[in-house]
């Protein structure tokens, strides 16, 4: 029996399915990123932003491997539940988000922090 990566090959291609095929091509890509050049792990961003986003999506795995059992599966429903209904809310604050950080780079066009199209996602990342 070869398990979850058997299953996980055979079974028609879900949304949970390609989570886990990109759950785990993260993590592998993160790996050797992380053993061919450790210095790159401090010094470049994208070796260190892979290794978080797998991070999260490796506990997002574990846990709906969880969901099965009594004990923890409502929890998790829960869990789910909450995300659902909390995505609208997130929409909203990010366009008020979006929206305040094109009103400063308005207000201060010669600050160097502002500089558009990229000073919202420069200065979420803290580039």
């Amino acid at each position: 029996m070869c398990g979850s990566v058997c299953q996980l090959l055979f079974t028609p291609l879900s949304w949970k399915n390609l989570f886990e095929i990109f759950t785990y091509s993260a993590t592998v890509v993160a790996c050797i990123a992380v053993v061919q050049s450790p210095e790159e792990f401090t010094s470049t961003p994208w070796v260190s932003i892979v290794c978080a986003w797998s991070s999260i999506a490796s506990t997002w795995v574990a846990v709906m491997h969880l969901k099965p059992y009594g004990w923890s599966g409502p929890l998790i429903r829960m869990l789910i539940e909450i995300t659902k209904d909390i995505v609208p809310f997130l929409a909203i604050l990010l366009m008020v988000l979006v929206g305040f950080t094109i009103a400063f780079a308005v207000m201060l066009p010669t600050s160097p922090s502002f500089n558009i199209p990229a000073a919202f996602f420069t200065r979420c990342a803290g580039w």
